[in-house]
């Protein structure tokens, strides 16, 4: 499984582009000679050395700023991921598996949070927690969690009519090992594709939250080194938008990659071929 998952060329893109990440996490701050400080004397300079991504208003490193910034957008995408997709994989494991009343009251309230814009519901929870970091990562596991729900769900569906669960069943097996040995394994490539894009997806929609002014202020992630004073700098310093936007279309690239290589290599389709 990992020989194969390895193999993959796209996949081995988006492990190479993560591994530039994570580099660029360790040295980034290493490189900020002012310790965040700000050097006054080379305000909004151009990508030169000792700052060889510029520098903001203040003085500030650019490549520390969007390090400390990138922490920031994978720590939200990774929590995210694994809230929604944790959640959201059990509830629509369990839906799709026993339905009935349950199924029918948690498909209509997922219909009803699906109906509603992501932004718009991430605003509304974001009001009641606080633009704080821990409120956007609770405001868009809410906001992803019914799309987990709903494909694993789907899977859940189509894997009951398999051969192997109506064996289990004939045999005496419980729900429960039902469940845990015959369907999360084979709902594990569609769930791995969704949860894996949540990472990029989430570290996006935050992006467009700190932009609307609901995000951590700061260096706190790379859509809030996108919104706020960067706009009134836009023109006059353009790399301090340039760097966060490609540091972020790198974490959305990454992940994805990633997560279809993850998908190929667990579905048992991928496997035979």
């Amino acid at each position: 499984m990992m020989k194969r998952f390895v193999a993959s060329g796209a996949t081995r893109a988006g492990l190479v582009i993560g591994l530039c990440l994570v580099l660029m996490l360790s040295i980034g701050p290493q490189m900020d000679e002012t310790d965040g400080r700000g050097d006054l004397q080379n305000t909004l300079s151009g990508p030169a050395w000792p700052h060889p991504l510029g520098t903001d208003q203040l003085g500030r490193d650019a490549l520390a700023r969007v390090a400390r910034g990138l922490r920031g957008s994978l720590l939200i995408g990774i929590s995210v991921a694994l809230i929604s997709g944790v959640v959201g994989g059990l509830v629509g494991l369990a839906s799709g598996f026993w339905r009935g009343w349950p199924d029918l009251l948690l498909q209509r309230l997922t219909d009803a949070l699906m109906a509603l814009p992501l932004l718009v519901m991430a605003l509304a929870v974001i009001a009641v927690t606080g633009p704080t970091r821990a409120g956007v990562v609770i405001a868009l596991s809410v906001a992803f969690t019914p799309l987990v729900m709903r494909v694993v769900r789907s899977s859940a569906l189509a894997l009951q009519q398999a051969g192997h669960v109506e064996a289990a069943r004939a045999s005496g097996a419980t729900d429960w090992h039902v469940i845990a040995a015959h369907l999360s394994p084979n709902a594990l490539a569609p769930w791995a594709v969704v949860v894996s894009t949540q990472v990029g997806g989430a570290a996006l929609a935050e992006a467009s939250l700190s932009f609307l002014g609901a995000g951590p202020g700061g260096d706190a992630s790379l859509g809030a080194l996108l919104g706020g004073e960067a706009q009134t700098y836009a023109f006059a310093a353009p790399w301090l938008i340039v760097w966060p936007g490609i540091a972020l279309a790198l974490v959305s690239v990454s992940a994805n990659l990633i997560g279809d290589g993850l998908a190929r290599s667990a579905s048992p389709f991928s496997r035979r071929n």
